[in-house]
């Protein structure tokens, strides 16, 4: 085999202000959440952690498929929200 190796990617960087933003928030403790588990987001919706799965089994409500664990975004439970809000009150 000739030395044929991966290209090297460019690290990615955020912006200066962003980065000493997160930072900041980082030292505080208070970095943003981004997602949630089950149970945290049956709390957050007011259901119960059954109810969660079901709405997982179902596909109204989707988790990260990275983990072991299931993760649920926060724009995921904004999304169901909004979708599955009735207009007529």
């Amino acid at each position: 085999m000739s030395g044929w190796r991966l290209p090297q990617l460019p690290a990615s960087t955020p912006p200066p202000a962003q980065e000493q933003r997160l930072n900041k928030l980082a030292n505080e403790g208070k970095l943003p959440r981004l997602a949630f588990s089950v149970k945290e987001t049956a709390e957050i919706l007011g259901l119960g952690h059954i109810t969660i799965y079901r709405l997982l089994e179902r596909g109204l409500l989707r988790s990260s498929l990275a983990l072991r664990r299931k993760l649920i975004s926060k724009a995921e439970i904004e999304r169901f929200l909004k979708e599955t809000s009735r207009d007529d009150y």
